[in-house]
């Protein structure tokens, strides 16, 4: 949106530049906040927590190279199920990531957070229902601990808090005014195989990263452990839903936790390298394995690097008609009815 403002006023070239700005600042203050979050911080600590956001993945490419399973890259090797890793969806989808990103790094430090942000926090909180709204979904069981922290605040009367409310009353009305024509479904209705493939898929993606971040875990706090196994258990939960032609579902509400099990990968690896142990080893092989899916999208996007302002696309050379027709809206829907004009 922002981005879209600088180009209604400066063109498309402007437009183009602010994007990237504004994908580069949201990607760098994640990382800051994360890094902020550190106890005891350090440049060793930092450093692992930064390859680990860069270079986590599952097994995709090993099970990919192993057994052949896609022509395309390896994190579409057991379609419609798809866990991307961070470096994919920064250059697929930054508008998605980015955000949701940012809002689990603010809930990491929620301990230092300045009282001014954490009032705001409702309103971001609802602004990222229109920015992603499946992203929000995949972030609101990780909201529900600090809701309750403050539920009095965020239940008061308050300006913020009732802009809050009027933005979430209306972005829900526009949610709801889709047409919903994309496949929504179970998943354990539309595989007849389904548990093997699902234990496959969540052993391959996420299960065998699991010894190192479980690894000692006594030694995370409450909050961060309660956030661990929050990101685990929706990791899990996840697959019996498919919404949308691409499993739009997948691959936006795993962002959040993906990111998560990264951020503490790394916060283990700063563990083991003082503890000096042969988990070490374990622990580095496993994450070489799982690097090669994240550094397969880094090579693809090093290799696919472009810097072009051309003028742009027309709606009809978007791409498949899929892109579109999944945002289309009914005319008749309330929102289009009574709150803005349908065209």
């Amino acid at each position: 949106m922002p981005a879209a403002l600088v180009g209604k006023v400066f063109g498309w070239k402007a437009a183009n530049l602010a994007l990237f700005a504004f994908s580069y600042s949201g990607t760098l203050l994640s990382l800051l906040l994360v890094a902020f979050s550190q106890v005891q911080k350090s440049l060793l600590g930092i450093f692992c927590i930064f390859i680990s956001i860069c270079f986590f993945g599952g097994f995709d490419y090993v099970v990919n190279l192993l057994f052949h399973m896609t022509e395309d890259r390896a994190e579409t090797w057991l379609t419609p199920f798809f866990y991307f890793s961070n470096m994919c969806n920064l250059y697929w989808s930054p508008q998605h990531c980015i955000p949701a990103w940012i809002i689990i790094s603010i809930l990491l430090n929620r301990k230092y957070i300045f009282p001014t942000l954490n009032k705001i926090m409702p309103i971001a909180a609802v602004s990222l229902i229109l920015w992603s709204p499946l992203c929000m979904l995949g972030l609101l069981p990780f909201f529900i601990p600090h809701f309750i922290n403050h539920w009095k605040q965020y239940l008061s009367f308050s300006l913020i808090n009732l802009s809050a409310f009027i933005l979430l009353c209306v972005l829900i009305l526009f949610i709801l005014s889709n047409d919903f024509s994309f496949p929504i479904h179970f998943s354990i209705l539309v595989f007849s195989d389904f548990w093997k493939r699902y234990l496959l898929f969540v052993l391959v993606e996420f299960i065998f990263i699991l010894p190192i971040i479980l690894y000692k875990i006594s030694h995370f706090s409450t909050d961060e452990t309660r956030l661990i196994f929050t990101a685990i258990f929706s990791l899990i939960l996840i697959p019996f839903i498919i919404l949308g032609t691409w499993n739009d579902w997948a691959i936006k509400v795993c962002m959040p936790s993906i990111f998560i099990l990264s951020i503490f990968v790394g916060k283990q690896f700063i563990l083991l390298i003082k503890s000096k142990g042969s988990m070490l080893y374990y622990a580095g092989f496993l994450f070489f394995l799982t690097s090669l899916t994240a550094a397969e999208e880094l090579i693809f996007s090093a290799t696919h690097y472009e810097i072009s302002f051309r003028f742009p696309p027309e709606l009809r050379d978007f791409g498949p008609g899929y892109i579109v027709s999944q945002q289309l809206g009914k005319a008749d829907s309330y929102f289009f009815k009574y709150l803005t004009k349908a065209q």
